[in-house]
């Protein structure tokens, strides 16, 4: 971005002094060489400023003409020097230039405020944790955004997409609005000797039916294994229902005649012989 100012010369008058010089301290008032600024007359020798042009542009009057002489950019209340930097943000820098008859601030760098007091160039990235940002700039306007993230999960980035499973829980690396994070994708419920259930799901383990149920308890939800129903099991693992025949295993010996009782998620046997 560059912003300039035009430099007004009312007048111009090419001239060689030859080496003389002027004596700016007590310059002689002749109306015939002076030169009319603003309303009032400039004795010849003398250095001014225009009012359009303001305090920074300093002409000399030589020979009613108007020369000028020095030239500096208007910061706040003073002047200052071509070449001197300003710092309008964090990570913007503009430098007082002189292009031709216009003098004015020129951006010389640029680009976006990164974490820890730090800039980042504009298209360069930035790497913070497991997300990867570019400073982007858009005319005046300056952004730095997401290009690439993943998710924090024990001690490791994982990319965007990616599914971890713990026990009976699936995770999914995911961005949702604002935030990213590890988001649930898949509940159940772990039971027997480390099987899963989808929650509303049943199974059975050794005789007992399980179900896999959603729970809230203060406000946060849990899914637990809950048995919901019980059978006998005979000496070949098969399941009886109540009042079922069946053989069991009774002191290392197969005994035939028994008889299935459940009483609930209690569950007995009735053996003769």
């Amino acid at each position: 971005m560059v912003v300039y100012w035009t430099l007004v010369v009312l007048s111009v008058l090419y001239y060689n002094t030859n080496g003389a010089s002027i004596n700016q301290a007590a310059p002689t008032l002749d109306p015939t060489l002076a030169c009319s600024v603003d309303g009032h007359l400039v004795p010849n020798g003398q250095n001014f400023t225009i009012k359009i042009n303001g305090p920074c542009f300093t002409f000399k009057c030589v020979n009613r003409a108007y020369i000028p002489i020095e030239f500096k950019c208007p910061y706040g209340d003073t002047c200052l020097a071509i070449g001197s930097n300003v710092s309008t943000s964090q990570c913007i820098t503009q430098q007082c230039q002189k292009n031709g008859n216009y003098v004015g601030y020129n951006l010389i760098k640029d680009g976006c405020p990164g974490f820890g007091n730090t800039c980042i160039d504009v298209n360069a990235t930035y790497q913070d944790g497991c997300t990867t940002y570019k400073c982007l700039k858009n005319d005046n306007t300056y952004q730095l955004a997401p290009v690439e993230w993943g998710c924090r999960f024990r001690n490791t980035c994982l990319k965007a997409g990616h599914t971890e499973k713990s026990q009976c829980q699936v995770t999914r690396c995911e961005k949702r609005g604002d935030v990213i994070g590890m988001y649930p994708i898949q509940n159940g419920c772990q039971y027997g000797d480390g099987q899963c259930l989808n929650v509303g799901e049943q199974g059975l383990y050794k005789c007992v039916l399980y179900s896999c149920e959603t729970q809230n308890i203060n406000g946060l939800t849990y899914q637990t294994t809950k048995p919901i129903a019980a059978m006998c099991e005979d000496s070949q693992g098969m399941c009886h229902s109540n009042g079922g025949s069946m053989q069991m295993i009774i002191n290392g010996n197969i005994t035939a005649s028994c008889n299935c009782m459940v009483n609930g998620l209690n569950v007995g046997y009735q053996c003769s012989g």
